[in-house]
């Protein structure tokens, strides 16, 4: 049984026996790739020359598969397999010429993250700040639908700017506005979402009324929050329901949505895919809220997916987004949630358009 070190070794010198031929002048790379919130793995990359994008497999599974099983030959025409996949697709990734600007343009878009859990991932990374919260909105280029579950793309570098020869602030600019266009925003009530989660885990196959009617005990008791007045509680998205917590940037939407409540809105952060929208009846504090948001982050949420531990409100008077807690009151939370021993795992998930490495 190879140690860690001595296994990366190993699959480093000897996985071009399980590729194609046409990978046998390939270059064998191995580095650590740095995903949202500063979590990180090693991994393993084969580029041949002429390839603009590669994936990036991830060792630290790998080496997993290998203490359970045994069998490193096995896991590296795993490895192989898992490989050539993705670049029959990663192949038809560049279907615009990189290098111009004018072509890259109409596919610049906006993910926003947390600042503070980022500082590595933004540390070359082009970002746009958002005054009065403690997010980033990075841009990144969208290269192609990879189906049902994601979509390819990579981040926008220091390095790029040069290559299209635009400022940050220009680059950002454009792709602020292409997001609503590229990601249509989704506004979902709350008891809609969860029958469509409810249908998804039973793959269809439940009765209707019988669910309804448990949602109806259920939520008996908390109609006024579960009701289908206007934006009461709903979830903000978009349509391809990745990264739409970005949503809350677009243009007007969260003015728009205050202004059909005719109160402040809070904002939270549901995960980087989606926020939940609660109308500031006065009904529960933004402490309240904020217990839910840090309990759910440690136990239902990926740690790549965590937003933030904080709540927002979009002030209607002041039309604006703020931060509805402070960072000390939050720190306090957090250990008393760890300190009570609710502290759960966080669910482990593959990032839904996997990570590509851009040759610049």
């Amino acid at each position: 049984m190879y140690a860690y070190e001595q296994f990366k070794n190993v699959i480093k010198e000897r996985i071009l026996e399980f590729m194609p031929e046409e990978y046998q002048n390939a270059e064998v790379i191995q580095n650590e790739v740095i995903k949202g919130n500063d979590n990180k793995y090693s991994a393993l990359s084969i580029r041949r020359e002429g390839d603009v994008v590669t994936p990036n497999l991830n060792l630290d599974k790998y080496y997993r598969d290998y203490v359970e099983r045994g069998e490193i030959d096995e896991i590296m025409k795993e490895m192989s397999d898992d490989y050539k996949e993705p670049m029959k697709i990663s192949n038809s990734f560049m279907t615009f010429d990189f290098h111009s600007y004018e072509e890259v343009k109409p596919r610049l878009y906006m993910v926003v993250l947390n600042k503070e859990y980022n500082q590595e991932y933004l540390k070359n990374a082009c970002a746009m700040d958002m005054p009065g919260v403690d997010m980033v909105a990075v841009p990144k280029v969208f290269c192609k639908s990879s189906g049902e579950n994601g979509h390819a793309s990579f981040l926008v570098n220091k390095q790029h700017l040069s290559l299209w020869n635009v400022t940050e602030a220009e680059l950002c600019e454009h792709a602020l506005k292409n997001t609503p266009i590229l990601f249509p925003v989704e506004l979902i009530n709350m008891r809609e979402m969860m029958t469509e989660l409810m249908h998804d885990s039973f793959d269809g196959d439940f009765d209707q009324e019988l669910l309804e009617h448990l949602f109806s005990d259920q939520y008996k008791k908390q109609d006024n929050i579960f009701s289908l007045q206007p934006f009461e509680q709903y979830v903000l998205t978009n349509t391809a329901r990745l990264n739409g917590a970005t949503a809350i940037l677009y243009p007007d939407l969260l003015k728009e949505i205050a202004k059909e409540t005719g109160s402040n809105v809070f904002i939270l952060p549901s995960s980087t895919h989606e926020v939940i929208l609660m109308k500031d009846n006065g009904d529960m504090s933004a402490e309240e809220l904020q217990r839910m948001v840090i309990e759910i982050n440690r136990t239902q949420v990926a740690p790549e997916e965590v937003l933030s531990d904080e709540v927002y409100c979009y002030d209607c008077k002041e039309q604006k987004l703020v931060m509805a807690t402070n960072k000390e009151q939050t720190r306090e939370f957090i250990d008393h949630f760890i300190n009570s021993g609710m502290e759960g795992s966080n669910p482990e998930q593959e990032q839904e358009n996997g990570d590509l490495e851009n040759s610049m």
